[in-house]
């Protein structure tokens, strides 16, 4: 009967561990980067988890053993428990016991930094380039992790030579129980001395984290019940989506014209609407992700089965809260107990004794244990609470050092560094809590559980008195020093361990005691705070994926490509013929003009030109030299009229796309539209175009806008050509001219990489971005808030906005010249369709930067000057802030001292290294941030950054620009051979004549 109790108490603990591994294995996944998964630090990390929760929830195991010994009716042990029976169950649990507390000292302080280490040391270029071997990887993780291990052989030699408990005074130390204790060997010593040093650095930081998390994880069930459900929510954020947009487009056309711009009112509700669009796109964005949209099957039938339970999450948390402040008041209780009632008080770390104030965790543990396992799915609900308390504590208040944020923890977004600092945190909490519970949650169970002793005077020594009356049963208690305690009570061996810490290193004892106080008073804050105030969410999560700017730049097309594109855009035939043999450039353009209208002069050509960016004036230049009425066409005529100096055909006026009316009497007298202004308004002026039947021409991607008017297109009978520019345009034409050429052949493209960047010429990059601005400096910046969606290894990825530039990689372009980074950009995944590459696992289109470009663009976005929210220091004022003043109060630093800015800086961004903090710090001084210069102000910390970078990285007049353009093509020719192929563009402007960008 002795050994089938004892295995079904280890068969339960079995499937407990099975079930602990099933849950760090899901924590893991879903914490992790999905971009950044890394096996190595995965698996260290479900073991760790796995080992100190096995530790924690061998306790109600080892409580159940020691208490099947003895019958607490009775007050007596079983017939079968004999003394060598009893020390067989004791010897064994201690084996368990010090494995594990090994193991988690171990991995806590040598398997955890060594794979920290070994994951910092991996170099992605040059383990491609074979210059990185597993050997010398091995080797630099090794280095910097000899420093643990010198610490671990530190701490084990002075646990086994440190003296201790040289206070002996006292009476407790003639009680048998403590005895006991005192006789352990030096190698346990040491044991102990590292262990309760762990539980003591681990309790310093359980009284912030646990604490924090233990009142914020109810109330956070509680605030997080969704009142509709996820299709409701997404349908209605729609809905107001559009309302919200469209309003806006109201808003900003009554400016058009006006050189005075919106009334105070009308920007009032402008500032407003963009804050609550804001708040629209991230809920649109949660939504997405609440219905399980662009999730893998595990995370989708995860969430059906939370739809399922969700009516009772608001429900479980109200439960969770009441749970809570039971174990508070018992840990309370007991404090105060041990406090008062110690019998040895600060020598042997407060140890009670015996229980004087009842507290309702430990009684309902006691009466539960009578029958196995009610006590252990308690205790085990108890545990898990406490660990993810400490979860949420991390997520809510971040990994740091003092006041500095060293890792964030959050959901999908956790990186493999952070993912391993916070399983040594968790670990040493663990610990802590493994202390709390046994020594203020539920002491009498874990000490002794149910078991009581027959409290009669013994006839000799091995007596077991009849207690069948109950009239003298005592519970088991460390002072229960009298004979038939000690034939019948058995301490649990995790119980007695921990004691032996805290008798033994009694400082140990007496700091993990009183932080107990802290945890509580920190409990009580949160807690209360919490009820009436919501928490602050995290930046990245409040940020708005910026509404997107057209980036002309880039998408530009005029000059040597415009007329051969002519003839399809006014849908006149393109019988070229022969020139006319003069050679010249213009001679030969201006024949080729004239064929292009069918034979007829082309100064009965007329058309309209929509827009005031930079590559509008070499488009009028060209269509005027042809002899083509251009009428140049922009909100504000003074735009207009500047655009047209000078040039012959030209004519300026003032025209609002949003004025319907408007719209249709000047499409109406030309014979093409060109668009070349932001995407948003092209359907606008395609629908104008359909209903007079005139042709359109844009630089911009086919948007989903367009592509519904595609019908009524066809019914007008006219041509829409879009994608003509350089990216997109050129790059379309690279890329199905190799990928025919090769499906002739056979072949088949296995990957596809195309990267374009539009920058300075290297001479002229000397800033901290290594970037100038051709166009709007607003627009590029929150072109990087764009969301990226790429197909890798069969794989489809998504990159939210804000965490771009955190996947920008070095690019080899095979020009060692050129130091580039690249990251994705937009959505590549349709051009698996468009460019008919089925068989392509890979596809991936993206944007090219000059090395340090990334770094620099997150502390910007950390650092909080891409919010869009209207600060009143920030309006326009006759007396405008100092940088260092405007600064100061965007970071929230003490002072405008360089120093306390840097200071705020830190503990907003983390730094790879102190080399690239330097570099950093060195380019926000050099755009002036720390500077005593007046701010330009425009009301919000975007627009007030975006004029000052305009002002101090503009093109100087002999500066020139860069356009670099490379397609990367992984082939397998039909004989089974593997090629890679590049097709590359790269162009330099004419400091004297038109930029590279104009040029393509």
């Amino acid at each position: 009967m002795a050994l089938i109790q004892s295995t079904l108490i280890w068969v339960v603990y079995a499937v407990v561990i099975a079930l602990v591994i099933a849950i760090a294995s899901i924590f893991v996944y879903l914490y992790q980067s999905p971009r950044e998964r890394s096996a190595t630090v995965s698996i260290v990390c479900i073991f760790t988890l796995t080992s100190l929760l096995a530790t924690l929830l061998l306790l109600p195991v080892d409580v159940a053993l020691v208490s099947s010994t003895t019958s607490s009716k009775l007050g007596r042990r079983k017939d079968w428990a004999t003394d060598a029976r009893v020390d067989n169950i004791v010897y064994t649990l201690k084996i368990v016991y010090y494995a594990l507390y090994s193991l988690d000292a171990v991995l806590c302080l040598l398997v955890i930094p060594f794979t920290y280490f070994w994951y910092e040391e991996y170099d992605e270029v040059a383990a491609e380039e074979g210059t990185q071997t597993i050997g010398s990887r091995f080797w630099g993780a090794l280095k910097y992790t000899l420093a643990f291990i010198a610490l671990v052989i530190i701490l084990f030699l002075v646990g086994f030579f440190v003296p201790v408990a040289r206070d002996r005074s006292g009476a407790h130390y003639s009680l048998d129980y403590f005895k006991r204790i005192l006789e352990e060997n030096h190698g346990e010593r040491a044991l102990t001395f590292a262990i309760g040093l762990l539980i003591t650095v681990g309790t310093l930081i359980y009284v912030l984290y646990t604490a924090a998390g233990f009142a914020l994880l109810p109330v956070a069930f509680i605030k997080s019940a969704p009142a509709i459900s996820a299709p409701t929510l997404t349908a209605n954020t729609a809905s107001a989506l559009e309302q919200n947009r469209e309003r806006q487009r109201q808003l900003e056309g009554r400016s058009a014209g006006s050189s005075e711009g919106l009334s105070s009112k009308d920007r009032r509700e402008l500032d407003a609407l963009v804050r609550e669009e804001r708040t629209l796109v991230r809920r649109e964005r949660l939504a997405a992700e609440a219905s399980g949209e662009h999730s893998n099957w595990l995370v989708k039938t995860w969430m059906k089965i939370e739809a399922v339970f969700r009516p009772l999450k608001l429900l479980g948390g109200f439960v969770l809260m009441i749970f809570a402040i039971v174990v508070w008041v018992s840990m309370l209780l007991t404090g105060i107990d041990k406090a008062k009632n110690s019998i040895c008080k600060t020598h042997c770390g407060y140890i009670l004794g015996h229980i004087n104030i009842v507290n309702p965790m430990n009684w309902i543990f006691v009466k539960s244990a009578k029958i196995f396992p009610i006590d252990y799915v308690i205790f085990l609900i108890l545990v898990l609470f406490f660990f993810f308390s400490s979860v949420v504590g991390m997520a809510s208040i971040g990994i740091r050092f003092l006041w500095l944020r060293l890792f964030q923890i959050r959901s999908g977004h956790t990186s493999p560094q952070a993912l391993l600092m916070g399983t040594v945190m968790l670990t040493l909490m663990a610990l802590a809590i493994n202390y709390a519970v046994a020594m203020m949650v539920a002491p009498q169970y874990a000490h002794y559980g149910p078991q009581t002793y027959c409290d009669k005077p013994l006839r000799h020594p091995t007596d077991q008195p009849d207690c069948r009356e109950h009239r003298k049963l005592r519970p088991c208690s460390e002072t229960a020093d009298s004979q038939a305690a000690r034939n019948v009570c058995t301490a649990s061996v995790g119980s007695t361990f921990l004691d032996t810490i805290t008798v033994n290193f009694s400082f140990f004892g007496a700091v993990d005691f009183w932080a107990q106080f802290v945890f509580l008073a920190v409990y009580l804050i949160v807690f209360v705070v919490s009820l009436f105030r919501v928490p602050k969410l995290d930046q990245y999560e409040v940020e708005a994926d910026a509404e997107e700017e057209e980036e002309e730049g880039l998408l530009a097309s005029t000059g040597r490509r415009f007329g051969a594109t002519w003839g399809d855009i006014t849908g006149r035939p393109k019988d070229y013929g022969s020139s006319n043999g003069q050679g010249t450039r213009h001679t030969a353009t201006e024949s080729k003009m004239q064929k292009i209208f069918g034979g007829k002069s082309t100064t009965s050509k007329k058309a309209l030109l929509l827009g005031a960016g930079f590559v509008v004036k070499p488009t009028l230049t060209f269509l005027t030299e042809n002899d083509v009425e251009v009428t140049v066409a922009c909100r504000t005529l003074e735009s207009a009229q500047k655009l047209c100096k000078d040039v012959k055909g030209a004519k300026a006026i003032s025209l609002d796309v949003q004025n319907e009316e408007a719209l249709d009497a000047e499409v109406e007298k030309v014979d093409v539209a060109i668009s070349l202004i932001p995407y948003t308004f092209h359907p606008l002026v395609i629908k104008s175009a359909i209903r007079k039947k005139v042709n359109v021409v844009t630089t911009s991607y086919t948007s989903p806008a367009m592509v519904e008017l595609e019908k009524d297109i066809q019914e007008a009978g006219i041509t829409v050509m879009n994608e003509i520019g350089l990216d997109p345009g050129i790059d379309h034409l690279y890329a199905v001219k190799t990928i025919d050429e090769v499906h002739k052949a056979g072949g088949k493209i296995k990957s596809f990489l195309s990267y374009c960047g539009g920058l300075p010429a290297p001479e002229a990059s000397a800033n901290p971005l290594g970037y100038k601005f051709s166009w709007s400096a607003r627009g590029m910046l929150l072109a990087l808030g764009n969301t990226a969606k790429f197909l890798k290894n069969g794989k489809t990825e998504e990159i939210p906005g804000p965490e771009l530039m955190s996947v920008a990689k070095p690019y080899s372009t095979g020009y060692t010249g050129f130091a580039f980074v690249a990251y994705p950009n937009r959505d590549s995944t349709p051009f698996k369709e468009k460019y008919s590459i089925p068989e392509a696992s890979t596809i991936i289109r993206g944007t090219l930067r000059y090395a340090g470009f990334p770094e620099m663009i997150r502390c910007v976005v950390d650092m909080g000057f891409l919010s869009q929210d209207t600060q009143e220091f920030l309006k326009p004022s006759p007396n405008p802030l100092t940088w260092k003043e405007a600064t100061a109060k965007i970071i929230s630093a003490t002072s405008s001292s360089e120093q306390d800015l840097t200071w705020a800086i830190s503990s907003k961004h983390s730094f790879a290294n102190t080399d690239e903090k330097s570099r950093i710090i060195a380019g926000l001084r050099w755009i002036g941030l720390f500077s005593s210069d007046p701010i330009i102000p425009r009301s919000t910390p975007l627009d007030t950054l975006c004029a000052t970078l305009e002002k101090k990285m503009a093109y100087g007049d002999e500066e020139r620009d860069l356009v670099f353009l490379q397609h990367k093509f992984e082939i397998e020719h039909a004989d089974g051979k593997n090629e890679t192929r590049t097709s590359t563009l790269c162009e330099y402007g004419d400091p004297k004549g038109y930029s590279a960008m104009a040029k393509l």
